[in-house]
């Protein structure tokens, strides 16, 4: 599985989505699984521009 794009939420965790379409938020665990790399990118933008999580330990950039 490869990282195709990450975004930070307002709390600074990271949302990432990969080549499988597949986006997860670091900070509060929420997951999405899209149909196309185009749907990912944008529920992880937008998912990452209303999330308040912060960074777990070890992760967040």
């Amino acid at each position: 599985m490869r990282t195709i794009a990450r975004y930070l939420t307002a709390g600074g965790a990271v949302v990432t989505v990969t080549n499988r379409h597949e986006s997860n938020c670091a900070g509060c665990g929420q997951v999405d699984d899209g149909d196309s790399e185009s749907s990912a990118r944008a529920w992880a933008q937008g998912h990452a521009e209303l999330c308040r999580a912060m960074p777990v330990d070890g992760d967040g950039g």
